[in-house]
């Protein structure tokens, strides 16, 4: 395994950070082989994923408001939001066909262990204190999760994506301390930007993908004790903050693994 690929590297965090020089456009490859549009870790505090494309909407697509309303939504802006409040704990959304659904988890300690499938899309705005903490998980085509609150979002379970584009930020502080698990088929992108966030021993960020990337940014105890791990064809591990990442031991499967601005330890796969 080549541990010295410095150009790929280079490029690939660049892509990350937003910076990318290519042009992402919506199904763009991050490696120019597969896969999409990268998450953009500028101006994360607020939950923002800037995925170039995620806001583009295709007009031939849009939102039914009888086929929104029966799965629980509202037609806005072309697409079905979702309410969830404290009362949907445990509860499966099933986004329309052709739909990008939004759920918005902006009460203290909803969304624990809800669920989104089908439609074109579906966004987890974990925005409430405590919101999404028992873990949520998202098996659409494409799946977005924010967990951006004011403390302890995405906390106490473990994020879990099956889909063809898997995004995933954790922007809040003490976000996503167990962890991630993406399973994608083109893409996915973790991102832990907020202060202690997927700091827990088991907090393992898994990205299997064909074009993955897993971001550790900069600030206290953040990806302080998991172990980034890829699978697939092609993995970036980059980290914002050099000498928290010092020798930490990574997992990498995947045929390219490139590495930005850490001298990371062992390959230790399990």
């Amino acid at each position: 395994m080549a541990l010295s690929l410095v150009a790929i590297g280079v490029a690939a965090c660049a892509a990350i950070l937003g910076i990318d020089d290519r042009e992402p456009v919506d199904g763009a490859p991050q490696n120019n082989e597969g896969g999409d549009a990268p998450i953009a870790t500028d101006g994360a505090a607020d939950g923002a994923i800037a995925d170039a494309a995620s806001d583009v909407k295709d007009p031939t697509k849009v939102c039914a408001d009888a086929a929104c309303g029966d799965a629980g939504g509202t037609c806005i802006n072309g697409s079905c939001a979702l309410s969830c409040g404290a009362g949907c704990n445990g509860k499966t959304f099933t986004c329309p066909p052709d739909t990008d659904c939004t759920i918005g988890c902006t009460a203290t300690d909803s969304c624990d262990a809800v669920k989104c499938v089908g439609g074109r899309s579906c966004t987890f705005d974990c925005g409430g204190v405590a919101s999404c903490k028992g873990g949520v998980s998202c098996a659409s085509e494409r799946c977005e999760f924010r967990c951006r609150a004011t403390a302890d979002a995405c906390k106490d379970g473990v994020v879990t994506c099956d889909a063809s584009v898997c995004n995933i930020l954790c922007s809040g502080p003490t976000s996503c301390n167990k962890g991630a698990q993406a399973n994608a088929g083109t893409y996915c992108g973790i991102a832990c930007t907020g202060v202690e966030s997927c700091k827990g021993a088991a907090a393992n960020l898994t990205c299997i993908a064909p074009d993955a990337s897993i971001f550790c940014g900069q600030g206290k105890d953040i990806c302080a004790e998991n172990k980034p791990s890829c699978f697939g064809d092609y993995c970036v591990i980059a980290c914002k903050e050099p000498a928290k990442c010092t020798g930490k031991n990574y997992c990498c499967d995947s045929v390219t693994c490139a590495f930005d601005a850490a001298p990371f330890g062992e390959n230790d796969c399990p």
